[in-house]
């Protein structure tokens, strides 16, 4: 690995009109006006000499000195070069003006800016006792942002020490400050194969197989299980491709192929079905109700010029943020922002919305009292559910109650195919009822597929759903045993992570214990009490398939062949054995979902 400190840094582009805060922001020294608390030596000033003030977003301030600044930061050095604003105390006829200081306020609270700061002094170093990722991490996007390539070197240094050991904490870091040598390589390190030699089992020297080649072992040096809690803000479509690339590495895969791979892990999909396909076969023929002149007394124009002539009232009944849009008395401008308002004539004044009209058409449809839109038609599935995902941001902000129910059932209609679909869909909106329902049904998925919404969904909540996922699939492989039995191997079995390969034999398998956990799931009382209603086992799943995975004598169809409660008493005629691992399982997966909550 080649050292850091040789590796070029790409520097944030500075943020735009680098000028100092305008008058009303320069202030006195805070020991005098009470304004915010002062930072430790070398920065309260303690000379007299400081010429600048850095204010940290939780108030903390920092006297510094421009030439200082100058030196360390490209950034400061532009805007120091720039002509400043006058101090207030040195306007026309000002008596006992005295010289006050600017103050400038960032967005780094005062323990990063200190540490930031330190460095650029020549002074003592910062306490370094704390080199952590979540230390290191907001000192090197500060460095970046004000452009300062010393302390950026620095500590791009300090996080890359973290790589082997973390390296999904350094590459969740180098993705949000867009550091892609740095993406690589904690890539390169997830994903790499280890190779050693077997020893001999005296435990002397190497072991040799028959031809006398030394005997290689190959394993991954990071489990594709293992987690960072930076990734937790990434987009869940980033740790997808991630999971996915670790998946097709071999022991010859280098950093060359961790670089190329980057390009594709770090980029927004550009795969979606083409979203205006629908509004570009409705323009100039979109058919709505709402084309009377003679009742409407106030017009809407969607962003792509759809007009709808409406009623005020029927408005105002249906959502508070119409009602103060549409005032009885006054017109609202024709603005997309809320609650402006003029008086004029209704018709005169069109209002223009930013939805488009096929939007707005149902929204208005839901807010008359007249029968539901359809929403089904000519588009694909993914066309039908962004076209109810729309009418629901719409709902949401015009706060009509009505459209947000009717969006969402139809938001979970048209993604109920696809169970994580729906789970990450129904993460994002809060609805916990949709998310444990679709998270039950994803733990019965075949394999692993993309989505659309990884692109808007969280690392954190897709995490949440892998974790659960692979819990709940381990109760049904172990039997619900934490422990493997008695004269069975030490280690039990496990499912998958993430794969693109069935973790069951057959489709009736996954039905069958998707049935079985629906009626755990929905016949609970708690965790130590599962209360199944009868259920034949033989309707999901066929005696062949059982004898096949366990070799245990199920009955046949009839009455002995369904589930009983736990509560009827055990025998030991044949086939109790069913009866009991059925009833551990249950349990066990009433406790396993307390990993959504």
């Amino acid at each position: 690995m080649s050292s850091p400190a040789n590796s070029t840094v790409p520097p944030t582009p500075a943020p735009s009109s680098p000028n100092l805060p305008p008058s009303d922001s320069w202030g006195n020294d805070p020991r005098e006006d009470g304004h915010g608390e002062t930072a430790p030596y070398p920065f309260d000033n303690m000379y007299k000499d400081a010429d600048v003030v850095l204010q940290a977003s939780d108030g903390t301030r920092f006297y510094v000195h421009k030439s200082t600044l100058r030196v360390a930061s490209k950034f400061f050095s532009s805007m120091f070069s720039l002509p400043q604003p006058p101090s207030p105390s040195s306007a026309v006829g000002s008596s006992d003006a005295r010289e006050e200081i600017p103050s400038i306020p960032v967005t780094e609270d005062s323990a990063t800016l200190e540490r930031l700061l330190r460095m650029c002094y020549p002074i003592d170093s910062p306490d370094n006792s704390d080199s952590s990722i979540q230390a290191v991490a907001p000192i090197l996007g500060a460095a970046l942002k004000y452009q300062m390539p010393m302390v950026a070197k620095l500590m791009a240094k300090s996080l890359l020490n973290h790589c082997t050991f973390d390296p999904l904490g350094v590459f969740a870091v180098a993705y949000k400050l867009d550091l892609q040598k740095y993406e690589a390589r904690a890539v390169h390190e997830f994903t790499k194969w280890c190779t050693r030699t077997k020893p001999t089992h005296s435990g002397k020297g190497p072991g040799r197989n028959a031809a006398g080649i030394p005997d290689i072992t190959s394993s991954r040096a990071h489990s594709l299980g293992e987690y960072s809690s930076e990734l937790n803000s990434l987009p869940a479509s980033v740790y997808y491709r991630l999971l996915e690339y670790h998946t097709t590495t071999t022991v010859t895969s280098s950093l060359q192929n961790a670089e190329a791979a980057v390009k594709h892990i770090c980029s927004r999909s550009h795969n979606f079905p083409e979203i205006l396909h629908e509004a570009d076969v409705l323009v100039g023929r979109l058919a709505h109700p709402f084309r009377d002149t003679t009742r409407a007394d106030t017009i809407v124009h969607s962003s792509d010029n759809f007009e709808f002539h409406l009623s005020r009232n029927l408005l105002s009944f249906a959502s508070p943020v119409f009602a103060r849009l549409f005032p009885v008395s006054s017109t609202a401008t024709a603005s997309d922002s809320l609650g402006a308002s003029q008086t004029g004539s209704a018709v005169q004044t069109p209002h223009r919305f930013p939805e488009d009209g096929l939007t707005l058409s149902r929204l208005f449809q839901l807010s008359y009292p007249m029968p539901d839109p359809e929403l089904s038609g000519d588009g694909s599935p993914d066309v039908e559910r962004r076209s109810a995902l729309s009418l629901l941001e719409a709902a949401k902000k015009y706060e009509v109650a009505r459209a947000l129910s009717f969006a969402k059932q139809a938001c979970v209609q048209a993604a109920r195919a696809s169970p994580v679909q729906l789970y990450l869909l129904a993460m994002q909106y809060n609805w916990n009822d949709v998310a444990q329902e679709a998270a039950m049904r994803a733990v019965y998925e075949t394999s692993d597929k993309y989505v659309p919404e990884l692109e808007t969904a969280s690392t954190a909540a897709y995490r949440r759903l892998l974790v659960y996922r692979q819990k709940c699939r381990d109760v049904i492989l172990n039997g619900g045993q934490s422990e493997s039995p008695q004269g069975t191997p030490s280690t039990p079995p496990r499912s998958a992570y993430w794969s693109k390969s069935s973790w069951l034999h057959s489709p009736a398998e996954a039905k069958f214990w998707l049935a079985f956990h629906h009626r755990v799931s929905s016949n609970t009382v708690t965790a130590e009490n599962v209360v199944m209603l009868p259920m034949d086992v033989e309707e999901y799943l066929p005696t062949s398939v059982l004898l096949e995975r366990t070799g245990m004598d199920y009955p046949r169809r009839g009455g002995s062949s369904t589930l009983a409660p736990p509560t009827c008493p055990a025998t030991t005629e044949p086939g109790d054995g069913r009866q009991v691992e059925l009833e551990r399982i249950g349990g066990a997966l009433v406790k396993v979902r307390a990993c959504l909550r």
